[in-house]
């Protein structure tokens, strides 16, 4: 399995940022890849994720795995067949000095 991970410091506190991560109308205005989420971020929900570049994009119904006001977002999407090309996203927010 491949993990890809970035870690971005933003000052900022956790509750400034969780409002821009969970407020998924505003998402293209900050975000060029994710294109519109819409559905519920409760844990256990499916919601819809549109990627892509114009022109380009496709369409995923993830599960929301976890979601932990002003701490984590996690959902889990799959590629063609469960299990052969997932991807879990986690959104992890640990407040700093």
């Amino acid at each position: 399995m491949k993990e890809l991970s970035t870690t971005i410091l933003i000052r900022a506190a956790p509750s400034k940022v969780w409002d821009v991560l969970t407020g998924t109308k505003s998402y293209p205005s900050w975000n060029p890849f994710i294109r519109e989420i819409t559905g519920p971020l409760v844990a256990g929900e499916k919601i819809i994720v549109r990627i892509g570049l114009q022109g380009n994009g496709m369409v995923f119904h993830p599960t929301v795995l976890a979601c932990e006001k002003n701490r984590e977002l996690c959902w889990l999407g799959s590629l063609f067949a469960k299990g052969l090309f997932d991807g879990e996203h986690i959104f992890g927010l640990e407040p700093r000095n």
